[in-house]
């Protein structure tokens, strides 16, 4: 009996810190999920030959436009671009960077020309966000252009992600798209890849 009892409470204390580890395994991976994808930090850029100075004034027009193959839906419900915009603004004005909307530059003014080329919306709160956006770049002083970039970045919502809608989930991409660019336009480098690079395929 006594023999049995001990036995009994070794398998108890296994199950016990099995059950500790699963926890502690699960929390790590609520945590992983909550800053994967789009919440992530801006890598440094692809490309390492630096083309311009660092950049203190931008001009740049309101109208972003998107790529006709992007999805209807995309299109008319999550206005990316003014989403991407907006997050421009703040991302410029948190790193000191005078960012010039529909301004009149002048011919040594720095110019910032974008367009969104992809965005993906599939899965959803229930089964799960799978959402992208590409943003390429076209940097010009004056009407001579200096250089180029691409930028994408994917989401899966996140932590608490499938209280999201599909719409705020791309929100969030292009927030840190805003981010991306940002921080290039302090060390421009020549036709840079930048984010989730394994997206981006060649412009259209």
């Amino acid at each position: 009996m006594y023999s049995y009892d001990i036995i009994k409470f070794d398998i108890n204390h296994k199950g016990e810190k099995m059950f500790k580890k699963v926890v502690v395994l699960m929390v790590g991976l609520l945590v992983s999920l909550s800053i994967v994808g789009c919440g992530r930090a801006a890598p440094k850029p692809a490309n390492n030959k630096v083309v311009y100075k660092s950049i203190d004034k931008v001009y740049l027009e309101s109208n972003i436009p998107l790529d006709k193959y992007i999805a209807g839906n995309i299109q008319d419900e999550c206005a990316l671009d003014t989403r991407l915009l907006d997050n421009l603004k703040e991302a410029a004005a948190d790193n000191n960077i005078e960012l010039i909307v529909d301004g009149k530059p002048g011919p040594k003014d720095v110019v910032l020309k974008l367009k969104i080329d992809n965005a993906l919306s599939s899965g959803n709160a229930f089964i799960g966000h799978r959402k992208f956006v590409v943003v390429g770049g076209e940097l010009y002083e004056g009407s001579k252009k200096i250089t180029e970039f691409q930028v994408a970045r994917r989401s899966g919502g996140g932590f608490f992600g499938g209280y999201k809608s599909s719409c705020a989930v791309l929100g969030g991409c292009t927030k840190t798209i805003a981010q991306d660019i940002v921080q290039w336009l302090k060390n421009p480098t020549e036709n840079a890849l930048l984010g989730n690079r394994e997206l981006l395929r060649p412009r259209r």
